[in-house]
């Protein structure tokens, strides 16, 4: 049912990107330089730049971006809203080899889809840069509060997959999952079957990448003495891959992180360090490496 989405990326929204990139930095992430966006900007929707920007963690398979506000003076309505709620996990991205094809195909499942929209911005690369684009789809928020779900296409993927940036202090290989905690989670796991399938206890299963649904209960279980960063609904929690978690946890320590939690298989940084966000650091398989 997924029809071939796969888990693209997710996105922190922050407050101040030099203090998120300092954060993620001790985290073991090898960030990219920052960037600017372009986009529509309302009223007219002529294609124009954005007073926001980001850092970026790829791995192999998804990647990580910290996004925050660089110009206060151009379009920046979007960040601003979602941080009135709060700091942390905002975007989930679905990747799609075209968002046309896949914005077509889920409109007669019921889906409150926008049409793509093309967005770009300037890509380090190497001294220079090049251009990014993205094919976007919005789904309607109001259908869908719990996150900013969009449906993306990656048109340049050669220009943001550079092999050097992949290569992270920690470890990362993967963007393995996010959890979103919710009152209702019957209600978003219904709305959200249309375009991921039936999931299995609450996880859907994506094509390759994880979404999780937890009720607040569910949260305390699973993240015990962790705090969502606002009222629920919100996105709580981002899971990484990473090769060793012997070798990740020494990154950690050598840089100073507080480590909340230590089990088999799972190191957890608190949502402090995490800039609203719980980060999990999963061990995976060689199998696994690179899906």
């Amino acid at each position: 049912m997924t029809d071939g989405l796969d888990l693209d990326h997710v996105a922190v929204v922050v407050r101040d990107l030099d203090v998120a990139e300092a954060n993620f930095t001790r985290l073991g992430f090898r960030l990219t330089r920052r960037s600017s966006h372009e986009g529509p900007v309302p009223p007219e929707g002529t294609i124009g730049p954005w007073g926001t920007g980001n850092h970026c963690a790829m791995f192999r398979q998804g990647y990580l971006e910290l996004l925050g506000i660089t110009d206060p003076d151009l379009y920046h309505a979007h960040l601003v809203r979602r941080l009135a709620r709060h700091e942390g996990l905002h975007l989930i991205a679905f990747g799609t080899g075209d968002a046309v094809a896949a914005v077509e195909n889920l409109r007669p499942r019921g889906v409150a889809i926008a049409d793509p929209a093309d967005v770009g911005r300037a890509v380090p690369f190497g001294m220079g840069t090049r251009p990014g684009r993205f094919g976007i789809a919005n789904l309607d928020p109001d259908v869908y509060p719990e996150a900013d779900f969009i449906v993306i296409e990656q048109k340049t993927r050669d220009v943001l997959w550079q092999p050097d940036l992949m290569a992270h202090p920690n470890g990362a290989v993967s963007l393995e999952s996010v959890t979103v905690a919710t009152p209702d989670p019957d209600g978003l796991i219904a709305r959200l079957t249309p375009i991921l399938g039936a999931p299995s206890g609450g996880t859907f299963a994506l094509d390759p990448g994880r979404l999780h649904v937890l009720d607040s209960q569910g949260f305390a279980r699973a993240y015990p003495g962790c705090r969502p960063p606002g009222d629920l609904p919100c996105a709580v929690a981002v899971a990484i891959g990473v090769e060793s978690l012997t070798a990740t946890e020494a990154c950690l320590r050598a840089n100073g992180v507080d480590i909340e939690a230590r089990g088999a298989g799972l190191i957890r940084v608190g949502a402090e360090t995490g800039c609203g966000a719980v980060v999990d650091f999963v061990e995976i398989s060689g199998k696994e490496k690179g899906r």
